[in-house]
């Protein structure tokens, strides 16, 4: 296109040389003519010129016409095609515009909503997980020290029941040692019965008279062994002791007669049995009372027990209220992981729509930049269009001037028509004989006529032409301007674009600095999550530990019931030997006042044998020596009961040191150990009672001897019997 302006400018500009040169010729032809006026040939030749000349200029203007309709058939293409490229820019820009304005008011309120909601998701979040983080911390921390105090508890409570049970467990082994030592015991007391039965079957053979006698004493002997035969523990021991006071009582019925001044010694002894039996029943009294103190710890215990289980049921409640805070935590996490989800997809999805405004962006600025390359293209063809309207015009110029000097030459050419038909007038006038030369010139003259016919339409088409050139170029004018409007709208268009661009770039350089908050601030969630992750873990980890904690306070609860079940076990075993130690202290009042009764009827036999005493003197030195035998026997007795006093005593003390060793730990079951304890005391006063009562034994025996007599020395035997009794009883118990 430019190529084709250019020389269209350049044929435009050769053409006005033209035409000056034809104008030249054409003013130095009528020149010509002027000077050769007179000659009608040189006219004829000048006609013949200037009709060349003008068939030229017609051709030469046909040219330019065609010329000058080819541009402007070309401006018009150019113009349509400007126009419609104009067209599709600014429908495109402002559908950029459209886009741009609604992704703008879109990203606002996307950032505003966006921005409003993470502000206060993250409020809601952060006085969420202050509240929860306290709340767990507090909620952990009481635990801790509930576990505390519970693991506390359970170890004093372990250590404690595990020393109880060592200390069953070595009162059961100091006890079988007891009864293996009381078996040995009973093996020898049997081997000492049938050497006794020996010695009195002999007595029996020598006393004859004397089992007449006393048959009646045997038939009640018999009854009473009966009797003691249903004690369960001692009935080999009484049977033995039974034996030995039948011996006793076949050798008395040989010093019956001498024996009644000792009658007041028995009644001494007789009370000595009373207090003995009153001492007992004083015993079975602390028994019963030891019995109610055990039963009241029992119910301590249970009271404990029933604590435990309540705080067992709270520690379970606890546990649930735990897990139902657990859930609603982990429901809770779950829809802020879900909020985090959905916000990080908004976030994603500005994050989207971002770069899909950033590429709109690019891709405006892309076209704008076209669009400057565009009007670049155009303002440089509005240049050239500008130059070749400027050419146009100077042609136009050109042409009005051709054809005021065409206008100036036709009216010379009438002048000179006229001047001619003057002049060819005077020439027929003057020469006739020249009418064929003027036929042949008036001939010329209408081929001429015609031709100016001629030429003159052909100006009449060429001013038309020209005027519709000159409408051509008002409308080319006009167009300019319109274009010079739309080009000055672009340029209005492309400001406002620019203004735009620079919001955009604010905006853009705004959104980004807030995109740099948003990250900074999804990095903070996300630091926050992760920290609340690890808290989590955390606080996972230790719940887990509470759940083993739990679980084994569980086995060490179950362990504690089967403990304290075993201690009720204990217990009743407890209440079964206490019980079976007062039926024993019945048997053993009733067996007292047998004895008392036995003692009564020995005493009325004794008055009815104070005639046969005399009989029987002779046999007191066999009765001496059975009755060192006894003693022996006794003191054998004696030292088993004594040494068996000294390990249950070093037992005793060893308990007791453990005790007091143990008190200061052990406070469930304190008031059960101290009644224990009291059980113990009790039986070392009851064993040093035992001991002072085989000291007097001792001492009578001593006397027995000095005195040499009987009496005091069955009476002695009995009261040896019984304290004998009493000291298995004891060491049963």
């Amino acid at each position: 296109m430019a190529k084709k302006k250019v020389s269209q400018n350049q044929d435009s500009h050769q053409e006005p040389q033209q035409e000056k040169s034809a104008s030249d010729k054409e003013m130095s032809n009528q020149e010509k003519p002027s000077e050769t006026m007179e000659n009608p040939s040189e006219k004829l030749k000048s006609l013949k010129s200037l009709n060349d000349i003008l068939v030229k200029e017609t051709f030469e203007r046909r040219e330019q016409v065609d010329t000058l309709l080819k541009s402007n058939k070309n401006l018009e293409s150019e113009i349509s095609r400007f126009t419609a490229e104009n067209q599709r820019l600014e429908a495109e820009m402002k559908l950029l515009e459209d886009k741009a304005m609604a992704a703008e008011i879109q990203h606002n309120l996307t950032l505003v909503s966006v921005t409003e909601q993470l502000n206060q998701k993250q409020k809601t979040l952060e006085e969420q997980m202050r509240k929860e983080q306290e709340e767990l911390k507090g909620q952990v921390k009481e635990k801790l020290r509930e576990i505390s105090k519970v693991s506390n508890e359970y170890s004093t409570y372990r250590d404690e029941a595990r020393k109880d049970l060592e200390m069953k467990q070595t009162e059961g082994d100091r006890l079988r040692s007891l009864v293996k030592d009381l078996e040995k015991s009973n093996v020898d007391a049997q081997k000492e019965m049938k050497r006794l039965r020996l010695e009195q079957d002999g007595v029996v053979e020598k006393n004859k008279d004397l089992e007449i006698r006393f048959s009646n004493l045997e038939r009640e002997m018999d009854d009473v062994v009966r009797e003691k035969s249903l004690l369960e523990q001692a009935k080999k021991e009484r049977d033995v002791e039974i034996k030995k006071l039948q011996k006793a009582v076949d050798l008395l019925n040989g010093d019956l007669g001498r024996e009644r001044g000792v009658s007041e010694g028995v009644v001494r002894e007789r009370d000595l049995i009373k207090k003995n039996l009153d001492n007992q029943v004083k015993e079975t009294e602390s028994l019963k009372s030891k019995l109610l103190e055990l039963e009241k710890s029992k119910l301590k215990i249970q009271e404990k027990l029933s604590q435990v289980e309540i705080e067992r049921e709270r520690l379970m409640e606890e546990k649930k209220d735990r897990e139902k805070t657990l859930q609603s935590l982990g429901r809770e996490k779950d829809s802020i992981e879900r909020n985090l989800v959905d916000s990080s997809k908004l976030i994603e999805g500005l994050k989207r729509e971002k770069k899909e405004i950033v590429t709109e962006k690019e891709q405006l600025e892309e076209q704008r930049t076209k669009q400057g390359m565009k009007m670049a293209e155009l303002q440089k063809e509005v240049d050239q269009l500008r130059v070749t309207i400027s050419a146009l015009q100077m042609n136009e110029e050109d042409l009005q001037a051709k054809i005021a000097g065409m206008g100036k030459n036709y009216t010379e050419a009438l002048e000179r028509q006229e001047m001619l038909k003057v002049e060819l007038g005077t020439v027929i006038e003057e020469k006739s004989e020249k009418e064929k030369s003027y036929e042949l010139l008036t001939g010329e003259k209408d081929s001429i006529l015609r031709k100016l016919e001629e030429a003159l339409a052909e100006l009449i088409d060429q001013t038309r032409k020209v005027q519709e050139v000159r409408a051509e170029k008002a409308e080319i004018e006009q167009a300019k301007s319109k274009l010079e409007t739309e080009f000055e709208g672009l340029h209005e268009e492309l400001s406002s674009l620019r203004v735009s661009l620079t919001t955009v770039q604010e905006s853009s350089k705004g959104q980004m600095e807030t995109n740099k908050q948003l990250q900074s601030e999804i990095r903070n969630l996300k630091d926050n999550l992760e920290r609340v992750t690890v808290e989590r873990n955390e606080v996972q980890k230790e719940l887990d530990l509470k759940k083993k904690e739990e679980a084994s306070l569980r086995l060490k609860v179950q362990e504690l019931d089967k403990s304290i079940k075993e201690a009720m076990k204990d217990l009743e075993q407890h209440k079964n030997r206490y019980g079976s130690i007062s039926v024993e202290m019945k048997e053993l009042q009733r067996c007292s006042k047998l004895l008392i009764d036995e003692k009564s009827s020995l005493e009325r036999k004794l008055v009815e044998a104070e005639a046969g005493n005399q009989s029987l003197i002779a046999k007191m030195k066999s009765a001496e020596m059975n009755s060192e035998r006894a003693l022996l026997m006794l003191k054998d007795a004696v030292e088993l009961v004594c040494g068996s006093e000294d390990e249950y005593k070093d037992g005793i003390s060893e308990s007791e040191m453990d005790k007091e060793k143990l008190e200061k730990e052990i406070l469930l079951f304190a008031s059960e150990l101290e009644a224990i304890r009291r059980a113990f005391k009790n039986k070392e006063r009851k064993m040093e009672e035992m001991t002072q009562q085989i000291e007097s034994l001792n001492k009578s025996v001593v006397d027995a001897k000095k005195n040499r007599n009987l009496w005091t020395w069955i009476s002695s035997a009995t009261t040896i019997f019984v304290a004998a009794t009493a000291a298995y009883v004891a060491k049963g118990r």
